[in-house]
C-alpha cells in the first residue's frame, strides 16, 4: 500500500478524469464591478475572464456560458459587492 504520494503512479486516464470531475465544482463565474467596467471572473482565478463596459453585455455571455454548458452557474453582485442574484443550470 502507498503510504507517500511518490509511490503513487501516474495514470493518465484517471488524471483526466479526476481533473475534469474537479473542473466541474469550480465553474461558476462571478460578475463583478470594477472601477466603472463589468468584469467576468471564474472561480479560483485571479484575472478576469472577460471585462464589459456595461453590466447587460456581461450577464449576456454569462448566460450564454450557462445555457451552453460551459458553466455550472453564474453570480450577479451589485455594485456594493453582495449578491443580487445566482442563476444555475437545470
Amino acid at each position: 500500500m502507498a503510504k507517500n504520494i511518490k509511490d503513487f503512479q501516474y495514470n493518465p486516464r484517471i488524471g483526466r478524469a479526476l481533473s475534469n470531475a474537479s473542473r466541474g465544482k469550480a465553474d461558476r463565474y462571478h460578475i463583478i464591478s470594477r472601477e466603472g467596467e463589468w468584469i467576468i471572473k471564474k472561480d479560483g482565478n485571479v484575472k478576469p475572464k472577460k471585462i464589459y463596459s456595461s453590466r447587460y453585455s456581461a450577464i449576456r455571455y454569462a448566460q450564454s456560458a450557462l445555457m451552453q454548458g460551459k458553466v455550472r452557474e453564474y453570480v450577479v453582485h451589485k455594485k456594493d459587492g453582495s449578491i443580487q442574484e445566482i442563476k444555475t443550470r437545470r
